[in-house]
């Protein structure tokens, strides 16, 4: 009977169970007592002759074809080892939570914004700011658990400003009686060297981790799903109402709304994002190459429809950023207010006119970009860093590894995409002395052109004069210095 049972047990969910054994072989519905504990004093002779074994965990009985390993004993000894380390810890390495999507932000404004789910207990939110463990993602979801209710505001934002939403259930105990159950079980059938040359017990091992995880796969449905009666969401530091998946996804739109208010909207999933592919990258270099030396041309001197076209248009053709000018010239200009990208070039501005006596770390800029409130991604921050030091050219510095470089070409470029810890930059604004003896030598280079300079400077700043005399100087014979 026990056999035929098992041969039908799995999704049916007809197993042989204790109650389903003894509605078997005794009268149904009989209140005898004396014949059910000879049913179970039976079934536990041949549990102990090995012909059967029991599962407690999901209360079945099943015919043994027998092993020597001991896999019950096994769970339990290193169930006794995890139950000294720290619960989220446990959580974190056997039962770990994937990210979320704020779907209706990302479909707006075109940049796909992740959140990470990580465990938390109550106790580990007391007096700290959470972090992102992930550099990746835009914001935290912490499903949190404790043993009473929270009795003081919870976080609202990570350290650095990412948005924090939190799920929390009186449910310590039950969460940690199922997690050391799939993590013993997981770590017996990861690490027990007997069970590479028996089958019979590496079977057992797995179907036990197997239903131990679906079970407290459902239990954490069941507890912190979006309507459970028995977990309170908070964000913005009050109790938010989620009925549903639908209207948590909402609610981490509002906050990306909120805290990515200056992030420009760009419509490309080709550029942005963090890790371009091949393509991508490929595409980027070329347009940023372009961005350096093809100003005066039409699309950059691009053609065709290819990924750098594509993402030319999408970023600086459409916002008006590369446009013929009154003398029918083409030209790079600076965003208005009320453009798209204003915000974001109001930063840069202001980061680097803060600087005047300083030099701000390409690193910097570019991390003040990736946080609230722009919040870009960093395949499109570059291209826009580009546009800006090329507009910029006639105040704005760029120095490599302390020295400064004179003419910002395709070879910088692409160190400074790869490597932009090497770089920083510096504002110089001539005034008073410095400034008549700026304009002197403005005049000398305009009027009797050195040989290697062969363009005339464009605009009255001290980079534009250092530039050419820094790379005249660097072509002089070692005699002649």
């Amino acid at each position: 009977v026990i056999g035929l049972l098992n041969l039908f047990s799995g999704p049916s969910g007809f197993r042989a169970s204790a109650e389903i054994l003894s509605f078997a072989f005794l009268r149904p519905f009989s209140s005898d007592g004396l014949k059910d504990k000879v049913l179970k004093k039976n079934l536990s002779e041949l549990i102990g002759k090995g012909i059967l074994i029991y599962r407690d965990y999901a209360d079945e009985y099943r015919l043994w074809e027998g092993t020597d390993f001991d896999v019950p004993s096994a769970i339990r000894k290193r169930k006794a080892q995890l139950a000294l380390q720290p619960l989220t810890e446990v959580l974190e390495n056997s039962f770990p939570l994937s990210p979320l999507t704020a779907s209706r932000h990302s479909y707006e404004k075109g940049t796909l914004r992740h959140f990470e789910r990580r465990w938390c207990s109550l106790s580990e939110l007391r007096g700290i700011t959470p972090e992102c463990f992930s550099d990746e993602v835009d914001g935290l979801i912490l499903y949190c658990f404790g043993k009473e209710d929270p009795s003081e505001t919870l976080p609202s934002h990570t350290k650095d400003g990412r948005p924090t939403v939190i799920g929390y259930a009186k449910c310590e105990e039950q969460l940690r009686e199922m997690i050391l159950d799939v993590a013993a079980s997981k770590a017996v059938l990861k690490e027990a060297s007997e069970l590479l040359r028996d089958g019979v017990a590496r079977k057992e091992a797995s179907f036990r981790a197997q239903v131990a995880e679906d079970s407290l796969r459902r239990f954490v449905s069941d507890i912190f799903s979006p309507g459970s009666a028995e977990a309170v969401w908070y964000a913005n530091n009050q109790v938010c109402s989620i009925k549903s998946d639908r209207e948590l996804s909402a609610l981490l739109s509002s906050l990306c709304d909120q805290a990515f208010y200056n992030c420009p909207i760009i419509k490309n999933e080709l550029i942005n994002r963090n890790h371009l592919s091949s393509a991508a990258a490929r595409a980027r270099r070329e347009l940023m190459e372009a961005i350096l030396t093809h100003e005066a041309e039409e699309n950059l001197g691009m053609h065709g429809t290819g990924p750098e076209v594509a993402i030319y248009r999408t970023m600086l053709k459409a916002e008006g950023l590369h446009r013929k000018g009154k003398d029918g010239q083409w030209q790079f200009v600076a965003p208005k207010p009320g453009s798209n990208f204003f915000a974001v070039w109001d930063g840069l501005l202001k980061s680097i006119r803060e600087a005047t006596e300083k030099e701000v770390q390409m690193v910097s800029l570019v991390e003040m970009l990736r946080r609230p409130p722009f919040g870009m991604k960093e395949g499109p921050i570059f291209v826009l860093i580009c546009l800006f030091l090329a507009i910029h050219s006639d105040e704005i510095a760029l120095y490599q590894e302390g020295g400064f470089v004179a003419f910002f070409g395709s070879e910088e470029m692409e160190l400074m995409v790869k490597r932009p810890e090497l770089f920083y930059l510096k504002r110089f604004a001539p005034t008073g002395i410095q400034g008549k003896i700026f304009q002197v030598y403005r005049s000398l280079l305009n009027s009797s052109p050195l040989p290697e300079v062969a363009n005339e400077i464009r605009n009255a700043s001290m980079v534009s004069v250092v530039g050419p005399l820094v790379q005249f100087a660097n072509g002089l014979q070692p005699y002649v210095i």
